[in-house]
């Protein structure tokens, strides 16, 4: 009897590998799993089923606060909802294509989304002409889209961009206390991982601390080096544009960015 060795009843596979074994948990009692080696000759039973499920469970909310925590400190930060709130059901399901560019435009937001995270994506999207109901949808869409995987956006105006950073100058910004500097905001727009600039054009120049185009210039292509996706909207051509946020800005947008015009006529 003491040379008798213990039979385990296991299931065989059609390669005559092990697949399942009578196995237990202290917790939740016994289950079917597998056996894997280890060192030494060693082989240890695979997880309970039921332990595996509650430690999925447990790591999903910790991922879920995580990101409602960085969307709090987000907004603490931009002074503002990252999505205003009118916006809220201008999602990419709801959107309907009128004209072959909207469609094509559509096509390459859901591209950026279903990519974003898995693989290289475009760096900008750059919506320009008479379009800004479409291109707004189209723009919080994506933002949307991306919040349900757990990823950080933030829409902002051109001019909202502009008017956050001269409250900084301010030595009591209501938002903040007079703690957020200029720097501050400049590095929440390069580092959130999605940004839209809707309006770039619009606004007017500040000549205090800093120009408009320092501020977008700085924005747009330390994003660029970092790969972190913009959308931006403009109603002017490239030609009105450029005369306004400078010839850099307009030669980045170029370079980097997927121009599709919505409606645009001259």
């Amino acid at each position: 009897m003491e040379n008798e060795k213990l039979v385990v009843p296991v299931r065989i596979d059609e390669d005559n590998e092990v697949v399942t074994v009578p196995l237990n948990c202290p917790v939740h009692g016994s289950y079917m799993g597998r056996l894997y080696p280890f060192l030494n000759g060693v082989v240890v039973g695979g997880p309970c089923p039921e332990c595996d499920r509650l430690r999925r469970e447990k790591n999903e909310q910790y991922r879920r606060a995580r990101f409602l925590f960085q969307a709090g400190a987000l907004e603490s930060l931009w002074g503002a909802r990252l999505i205003p709130e009118v916006m809220l059901d201008l999602t990419l399901e709801t959107f309907i294509s009128r004209t072959k560019r909207e469609a094509d435009t559509y096509k390459e937001i859901r591209q950026l989304v279903d990519a974003f995270g898995k693989q290289k994506v475009v760096m900008g999207i750059l919506l320009a002409g008479k379009g800004r109901k479409q291109a707004q949808h189209l723009a919080v869409g994506a933002l949307l889209a991306l919040q349900l995987k757990e990823i950080q956006g933030l829409y902002c105006s051109a001019t909202g961009i502009l008017d956050r950073v001269r409250r900084t100058w301010v030595a009591k910004d209501s938002a903040s206390g007079g703690k957020i500097r200029d720097d501050d905001v400049l590095r929440c727009l390069i580092d959130v991982p999605i940004l839209v600039i809707d309006g770039l054009g619009e606004h007017q120049s500040y000549h205090k601390r800093k120009s408009s185009q320092e501020i977008f210039s700085r924005a747009i292509e330390q994003r660029l080096s970092l790969n972190h996706p913009t959308i931006i909207y403009t109603p002017h051509d490239s030609e009105t544009l450029q005369a306004i946020v400078g010839s850099g800005i307009v030669e980045m947008l170029k370079s980097y960015y997927i121009l599709y015009i919505l409606n645009f006529v001259k």
